[in-house]
């Protein structure tokens, strides 16, 4: 090879040389810059991201494991969520809000919860005190409260319009209105003792005031009065009426009055 030749030729391969070694240099450089690509990456290893990153697209995770993750936007689920703690329950400081219609196959525990409208298929168990979101507190149905098993009521309870084939009651019942039975004679019936202002009374009918006691028996019908029954010790039935021809007398203060005398036989 002539001289000159060999010059050109060694002078043409270093300035190749120093171009491969700068294009290099500037790919190593962009790896390490910021590196903008515009098709998909796929890695047949795990992609490590050591800072934080952007993903302004849809991110879709397959068989994901992270420690941390922060997202701006919604977070769809296609499949089961949960924690990686041992129990597998879903944890959050903050509110959970759900729009639709959530359906629960398992035990629901609500602590301290607030809710506008809760629906249950099943069952609706309380473990707690159960109350209404009013001022009143009070537990309002608009159908029919059905109770299983025996419920103990320490406070007052009020019935209103109430039907029940039996109610056991260990302290005091009050009626504001009028007290029946359901048979047909409207009747009230009892197997023990009836006391009027005592609980322990000493007879099978006794009154107990602190004013006047009075016994009212007066008929709203016109011309009838009031008769009062006795049975005798020998079996006979005596009763006692006022007639507006009965006699009258005078009494030996000078007052007057009727005799009251019992006759053989019944009031009706």
């Amino acid at each position: 090879m002539e001289n000159g030749k060999l010059k050109n030729f060694v002078k043409n391969g270093s300035a190749v040389v120093i171009s491969v070694i700068i294009s290099l240099f500037l790919v190593v450089s962009s790896v390490y810059g910021s590196t903008t690509i515009s098709s998909s990456i796929t890695t047949g290893g795990a992609l490590s991201v050591t800072g934080a990153s952007t993903l302004t697209g849809l991110l879709t995770f397959v068989y994901a494991s992270g420690t941390g993750m922060s997202l701006t936007e919604n977070l769809m689920v296609g499949g089961n969520a949960t924690t990686t703690g041992s129990s597998g329950n879903i944890a959050t400081q903050g509110t959970l809000t759900v729009i639709g219609t959530s359906n629960f196959t398992g035990l629901v525990t609500l602590v301290n919860a607030t809710t506008t409208n809760v629906s249950a298929s099943g069952n609706f168990m309380v473990n707690g005190f159960a109350t209404t979101t009013g001022a009143s507190g009070n537990i309002a149905t608009n159908g029919t409260l059905t109770v299983v098993s025996t419920s103990n009521f320490t406070g007052v309870m009020t019935v209103v319009n109430a039907s029940s084939t039996r109610v056991s009651i260990s302290g005091n019942l009050m009626v504001n209105g009028m007290a029946t039975t359901t048979g047909s004679s409207g009747n009230i019936a009892t197997q023990g003792t009836l006391g009027v202002g005592t609980s322990t009374p000493s007879t099978e009918i006794s009154t107990l005031g602190s004013a006047t006691t009075t016994i009212y028996a007066h008929s709203s019908g016109t011309g009838v009065g009031s008769c009062l029954q006795l049975r005798g010790t020998d079996g006979t039935i005596y009763r006692m009426y006022i007639g507006s021809s009965d006699v009258s007398t005078t009494t030996f203060n000078g007052r007057t009055a009727r005799v009251a005398l019992f006759e053989a036989g019944s009031c009706k």
